[in-house]
């Protein structure tokens, strides 16, 4: 949750940064965001738990890029955001899709 909470209290679009997703989640519902059905550029995303490193489950969050790419925090030896497909080849499944009317564009 640290990469996508960080980035978006960058821009303005939530109330802190969050190591957790639990937490980030509950920011983006008190900051306006609203769960929705299908991916959008832009859109939060959110994967199902899975073990982390001291095997307890961990949701994981990142943003979704379009054309079935998203970015998140990489793993556990790079830590670095990177892209990838966005339901890692059909691996993870996404159970929230969060999305925020700022991210409306004019075009």
């Amino acid at each position: 949750g640290f990469f996508a909470s960080a980035m978006l209290y960058l821009n303005k679009l939530i109330g802190d940064m969050h190591t957790g997703v639990a937490g980030l989640e509950r920011d983006l519902a008190a900051s306006g965001w609203i769960e929705i059905k299908e991916s959008r550029e832009g859109a939060v995303l959110v994967w199902e738990p899975r073990p982390g490193s001291d095997g307890t489950p961990h949701l994981h969050a990142g943003f979704y890029l379009g054309n079935e790419r998203a970015i998140s925090n990489g793993s556990n030896s790079t830590l670095m955001p990177e892209e990838h497909h966005y339901t890692y080849d059909d691996t993870r499944k996404i159970i929230r899709i969060w999305w925020h009317d700022a991210l409306n564009t004019n075009d």
